[in-house]
């Protein structure tokens, strides 16, 4: 969408959005798509203060949204990934 910026977004922001947004892994919150996702994080930007705002928003949260947010965003930031030069399985960011 070309009305969405993403200046000064770390990728991590953009995780948030992303998961928002809706994903395979946290349950869809209804209305709440790619621009209401952008909103949020540009606005209220960490994690914590994300979900505060939603919390204390017009959106209905699924039972289990939070605790699934957290485990997507901790299986997008941890997943495993393989490294050429040690020709092993590590993880993408330590935990």
């Amino acid at each position: 969408n070309a009305d969405l910026s993403f200046i000064n977004w770390s990728p991590d922001m953009f995780l948030d959005m992303c998961l928002l947004a809706g994903c395979d892994y946290v349950p869809s919150v209804h209305g709440l798509g790619v621009k209401s996702a952008w909103k949020l994080v540009r606005e209220h930007r960490t994690p914590k203060r994300i979900l505060g705002a939603l919390r204390a928003s017009k959106y209905v949260l699924p039972p289990g949204f939070e605790l699934a947010f957290w485990r997507g965003r901790a299986c997008f930031r941890h997943m495993r990934v393989y490294d050429p030069e040690t020709r092993e399985d590590v993880l993408m960011t330590p935990m």
